[in-house]
């Protein structure tokens, strides 16, 4: 390729790749827009106990993964299925609402539900995040628990 070939295919690259970028920069902005009305609508649902509004908000097939990173408690497996999925965060919920605090935060970039809890048994953590992915249909599809060893008590 001649000099003049490159400076040309160079240009007409950065000029693509520019579009690329606006258009991308674009998207994940509504994405992040629709995750943090989300996450919203969900901790106001799991604060008011509609279970029902919570049932419309996971998609059927939605999982759950959660990840103590070896020293935490967290699931062995994925969990499976909205009736589960549903029953583990509504009973847990329960159980902790009055040492438990949440609160939507930006964590990596995405919008994520950041919860702190002042009292826990040994072996589980004080803080962890939620993030979501969304299906199609807007429904959480995955839901991801990272629970921080560091924060343990």
């Amino acid at each position: 390729m001649k000099e003049s070939n490159v400076k040309v295919t160079l240009h007409r690259a950065r000029r693509i790749m520019e579009a690329y970028n606006k258009n991308r920069a674009a998207s994940l902005s509504k994405r992040a827009h629709e995750l943090r009305g989300t996450l919203q609508s969900f901790l106001s649902r799991l604060a008011e106990g509609d279970v029902e509004g919570l049932k419309k908000m996971l998609a059927a097939d939605v999982v759950l993964i959660s990840d103590g990173g070896g020293e935490i408690n967290a699931l062995a497996e994925p969990m499976l299925g909205r009736q589960k999925v549903l029953r583990l965060l509504t009973r847990l919920y329960e159980a902790n609402r009055s040492v438990t605090s949440a609160a939507l935060r930006v964590v990596n970039g995405e919008p994520a539900i950041l919860v702190e809890r002042s009292k826990v048994k040994p072996g589980h953590a004080s803080f962890f995040t939620m993030h979501c992915e969304l299906n199609g249909t807007g429904r959480m599809r995955r839901l991801n628990f990272v629970f921080s060893p560091g924060c343990q008590r």
